[in-house]
């Protein structure tokens, strides 16, 4: 038989598009797998409904997030992993839809070529999964060296349910998802994979319709204002800023691309009194700051004086 693939997928209120999700994954040609569906405190009726879907294929299972454990997607996530028991690994969205094909073409890439993760195409639609609104056939292959750069460059992007993985890679890198992100956590979660130079394919099916405009962390983010939004987003490209530092990857390009990130972010957002001197001294030292006044300025008119 076939390796087992593992379909790990966080669960918090999508009553109205879990099951979908669910029937196109209990469709897949390939019949050996498994799907772990971690539940984090939804106050739908989402749960009550995932429950009867398991009730007529064991292959499905339900387990909640323990009350001690962070909540967010990201714990759920690796919640889910600790639970698997796959050769293969497929991190997957509550409101996506897998093409029935799907996880048979990654497989196949996996079980014929030294592969540790395969990538497939994606589409993005609204309401009905017909109604399609962004072509699939763009690249989604990486063109340099360096796929980590270029996932934050925004040449190219990755979404978590088009990849599956060797589950021995995982493992062997020891990289599950960052739970103090919520935003850019995938983003994130790849940098971390793609410094270690894992030995990528891609294939030109469009196997996965990733669904927009629904109520997720996006929209939660939007709901937040302007200072906000860019702390969010400071915590997250600092994540990978160390990743791309403790991997001896900073190249000069990429210095130059986190300085203009970060001087910008520190231009704008706000952080509780304690953390500016950190943050000032660990700019000037990484050369966040086009020039040693214009840091000073920013941390004593922004935030000392609050002007």
């Amino acid at each position: 038989m076939p390796g087992m693939v593992s379909i790990i997928i966080p669960l918090y209120n999508r009553e109205n598009l879990i099951l979908e999700t669910l029937e196109s994954i209990k469709v897949q040609t390939y019949s050996n797998f498994e799907c772990i569906i971690v539940d984090d405190g939804s106050t739908d009726n989402g749960i009550k409904l995932v429950k009867n879907f398991l009730n007529d294929d064991n292959r499905f299972k339900l387990f909640e997030r323990p009350s001690n454990v962070k909540k967010g997607g990201n714990s759920c996530r690796n919640i889910g992993f600790l639970k698997s028991s796959g050769e293969y690994i497929h991190w997957f969205d509550s409101d996506d839809i897998m093409e029935p094909r799907m996880i048979e073409n990654k497989t196949k890439v996996l079980q014929t070529n030294d592969a540790d993760i395969v990538i497939c195409r994606m589409a993005n639609f609204i309401g009905n999964k017909k109604n399609i609104i962004e072509s699939s056939e763009k690249n989604i292959e990486h063109i340099s060296s360096n796929p980590a750069f270029e996932l934050i460059s925004r040449n190219y992007r990755v979404q978590t349910s088009q990849v599956i993985f060797l589950r021995s890679f995982i493992l062997s890198q020891n990289v599950l998802f960052n739970t103090k992100l919520t935003r850019n956590q995938e983003t994130e979660y790849f940098v971390r994979l793609f410094l270690v130079s894992p030995r990528i394919y891609y294939i030109n099916s469009t196997d996965v319709l990733v669904r927009l405009a629904h109520l997720s962390i996006s929209s939660h983010f939007d709901s937040l204002n302007e200072d906000e939004k860019y702390l969010v987003s400071f915590v997250g490209y600092l994540e990978m800023f160390k990743s791309f530092k403790k991997a001896n990857k900073l190249s000069e390009e990429i210095k130059i691309f986190f300085a203009r990130f970060f001087y910008n972010c520190l231009k704008k957002m706000k952080v509780e009194f304690w953390s500016y001197p950190q943050l000032y001294i660990y700019g000037i030292f990484n050369n966040w700051f086009p020039s040693l006044i214009l840091s000073f300025k920013i941390f004593s008119n922004r935030y000392f004086f609050k002007n």
